[in-house]
């Protein structure tokens, strides 16, 4: 898996909207963002409901980490 397509999945776990046209429309979608062929292709084969649950799963496993408040100063 390349470097495109993972920030394609990435985006669709934060981006319900995204996340929608990515799976709805793999083929369109992924030529626009420039996936190739290969990855096209995975698209059309994963379950988008797999997908969901992952991502489901993995929100709840997040709410559970402590919070740590970090701040950044820029100078």
């Amino acid at each position: 898996m390349n470097t495109r397509i993972e920030q394609a999945l990435g985006h669709a776990m934060l981006d319900a909207t995204f996340q929608e046209e990515l799976f709805g429309d793999p083929e369109r979608v992924g030529r626009e963002i420039g996936l190739s062929e290969e990855d096209i292709t995975l698209l059309k084969t994963m379950d988008v409901n797999d997908f969901v649950a992952f991502k489901e799963k993995l929100d709840v496993n997040m709410a559970k980490l402590p919070i740590i408040p970090i701040f950044c100063a820029a100078y």
